[in-house]
């Protein structure tokens, strides 16, 4: 290869890559005889005792190349692949506090190549212990990794693959009995909220936010932080005949309420309706005749339960969903609003094509923008792309509509990845605070207000920016008429 690119083509031996010791041997050949002879009379210039990078850009050595070779032992036919590049570093929310993808998968090679050799045990279990956090814990497995990867590895396909080896039994079972009372759970958590948000108000948030972190460094983290944003209890799912009908040419939708918009609902804003309300409120102002699915506080797209580890379970959630679906659109002829984009890239990419799935920017932007009678808001809003919305490529799409609702629509530089994902932003905070810890400075000075698409994601983002984040249908219902 090198003599026929460098030699009877004349071409450049490295594109976007620097020269490091694979490439070495070959400077000479690529340069000529004299450059290379002043390339090194330079480095001895600088570097007379040849104590920066040594052996690096300049070796003497002509097999240097096939020499100490970077080992990439099997360890996962999901992570096999990666060569170790680090072009999906950037997109991690975890990458400042605990490991990137590349550390995650390096990590997990050396741990299964220790567990291989079997002959430093002490070694393994210290460093499969220390796995268990850095590696496992405070991975968002939002899979934005993949996105810039060149061969799209989504290392939070291991994390869950992991984290499902690691469940016993009888939490599978736990797992199973939620899945199969999922209506009953969602009423004891909202009244577990409930409860949370009045003794936060006979007892003050702050008081409870210490009690409770104080619980959950007695309990090993089994017990949530808190803080000011958390939400309270959601007010249980509109009931549709009593929402007041409109004189215009009407379009069917199914509204499909996430179980998380089922179950919390705002914070301290009492003023504000809940994300069902809200979406119902617009889509009534936008002429569509709104339906649910059969029995929708017993549905969900099981998310929740594959992300910790619980496949069959979330599989499971999502078939039944799909079968609720089906009949409910008449097998595709009337679309899907999901109010959830985590929720609804799940269903767009596992079910089947002919049920038409919106997240909420793809629905607003597709269905309500020329319904809706919009004056945009004198105020400048800050916007935030979910994970999901990014790899459903809906970025453009948020900015227009946060352009038509306000006079000024913000996406803060470098938005990526929150890291609160799901319950991880309650569980270790940290991970949170880690990928959000430069927002609050980017937060326009006449900026009071952010929206998004996921609730949970919005809790962390209020909590880290100073301002509310609510749900983008609140944000078009405030615009419009």
């Amino acid at each position: 290869v090198c003599e026929l690119v460098a030699g009877r083509l004349a071409g450049s031996l490295k594109a976007e890559h620097g020269t490091g010791r694979n490439m070495a041997p070959f400077v000479e050949k690529e340069w000529g005889r004299e450059a290379y002879a002043l390339m090194k009379k330079i480095k001895h210039l600088f570097d007379p005792e040849e104590l920066l990078n040594p052996g690096v850009i300049l070796n003497d050595n002509p097999r240097v190349h096939l020499e100490n070779l970077k080992p990439l032992p099997r360890a996962d036919p999901i992570i096999d692949k990666c060569i170790e590049c680090g072009f999906c570093e950037v997109h991690c929310p975890s990458r400042d506090l605990s490991l990137s993808p590349r550390q995650r998968i390096t990590a997990w090679r050396e741990l299964k190549q220790l567990e291989r050799d079997g002959n430093d045990g002490e070694r393994t279990t210290e460093m499969a212990k220390a796995y268990r956090y850095a590696g496992i814990e405070t991975c968002a497995t939002d899979g934005l990794c993949a996105t810039s990867c060149p061969v799209g590895i989504d290392t939070g396909r291991l994390i869950k693959k992991l984290r499902h080896n690691r469940q016993s039994a009888w939490s599978k079972r736990q797992a199973d009995w939620i899945a199969d009372h999922l209506a009953e759970v969602s009423r004891a958590a909202r009244a577990g909220l409930a409860w949370a948000d009045l003794s936060g108000s006979l007892l003050g948030r702050q008081n409870i936010a210490m009690l409770a972190n104080a619980a959950h460094h007695i309990s090993g983290g089994r017990i949530p932080r808190w803080n000011a944003y958390l939400p309270g209890a959601a007010t249980g799912l509109p009931s549709l005949p009593d929402l007041p009908q409109v004189l215009l040419e009407e379009q069917e939708v199914i509204y499909l309420p996430s179980c998380l918009c089922r179950t919390i609902g705002l914070s301290d804003e009492k003023r504000d309706r809940s994300v069902p309300q809200t979406v119902l409120a617009v889509l009534q102002k936008s002429g569509f005749s709104v339906a649910y699915p059969p029995f929708p506080e017993r549905l969900c797209c099981g998310m929740a339960f594959d992300s910790k580890g619980f496949k069959e379970t979330g599989k499971r959630k999502l078939k039944e969903l799909e079968e609720a679906l089906e009949k409910a659109t008449r097998s595709g002829e009337v679309p899907v609003l999901c109010d959830t984009s985590p929720c609804a890239q799940r269903m767009l990419t596992e079910l089947p094509e002919h049920l038409h799935i919106y997240d909420p920017v793809g629905f607003i932007y597709h269905f309500l923008l020329e319904r809706l009678d919009l004056q945009p808001l004198e105020e400048t809003v800050l916007l935030h792309p979910v994970c999901s919305v990014k790899k459903l490529g809906l970025e453009t799409q948020l900015v227009e509509i946060g352009r038509r609702c306000a006079k000024k629509a913000v996406i803060p530089d470098d938005s990526g990845c929150c890291g609160f994902a799901g319950d991880r932003g309650i569980m270790f905070p940290e991970l949170n605070a880690s990928a959000l810890k430069g927002l609050r400075e980017k937060v326009p000075e006449d900026c009071r207000k952010g929206y998004s698409s996921s609730r949970m994601c919005e809790v962390g983002l209020s909590h880290h920016s100073g301002i509310t984040y609510q749900s983008l249908f609140s944000l078009l219902d405030a615009a419009s008429r």
